[in-house]
């Protein structure tokens, strides 16, 4: 049941809007994401034009501090693989040897030191590591799969002289 149902027939029900307030302007922005501040002061301003609620006055003033005060700096944290992931083991590459990931958990391998090249679209990763296998420096070419299983082929012995 729509909020509309419920109230109609009521004496004083108030106006049920959407995206728009009764003068066609926005409630909320229409970009970005919606934020329980941005949604409580959506709220707070309709909540005004009926009745006045110190509690709710309150919040809002409470949120206007927090906007003001300067912002923290905060230490970054790298991504990682959750715990228990098949990624974690999967896309260790071998000593001496380099890897060709696919997207995904792959993609965060490569930040990692891990020997990954190149990021690939899913399903080509078998594709993208045939160039680095003619390499006559390196005796090994790895790719990882988007199944997340590492497959480790040998140089051919004519390119690896």
């Amino acid at each position: 049941m729509f909020c509309k149902d419920v109230l109609y027939g009521m004496t004083d029900r108030p106006q049920v809007v959407g995206k728009l307030d009764e003068e066609d302007r926005p409630l909320l922005s229409p970009v970005g994401e919606f934020d329980s501040d941005s949604i409580a002061r959506a709220i707070a301003r309709r909540l005004a034009r009926r009745v006045r609620i110190d509690s709710v006055e309150a919040r809002i003033q409470h949120l206007d501090e927090l906007k003001r005060r300067p912002k923290t700096l905060t230490l970054a944290r790298s991504a990682f693989f959750c715990s228990g992931c098949p990624h974690n083991r999967s896309t260790v590459v071998p000593e001496g040897s380099v890897a060709a990931a696919g997207i995904g958990c792959h993609g965060m391998a490569m930040g990692m030191d891990r020997g990954i090249i190149g990021v690939t679209h899913m399903g080509a990763e078998a594709r993208s590591g045939s160039a680095s296998r003619r390499s006559p420096r390196r005796r090994t070419s790895s790719r990882i799969s988007a199944t997340g299983r590492s497959s480790t082929r040998a140089a051919s012995r004519s390119t690896t002289r």
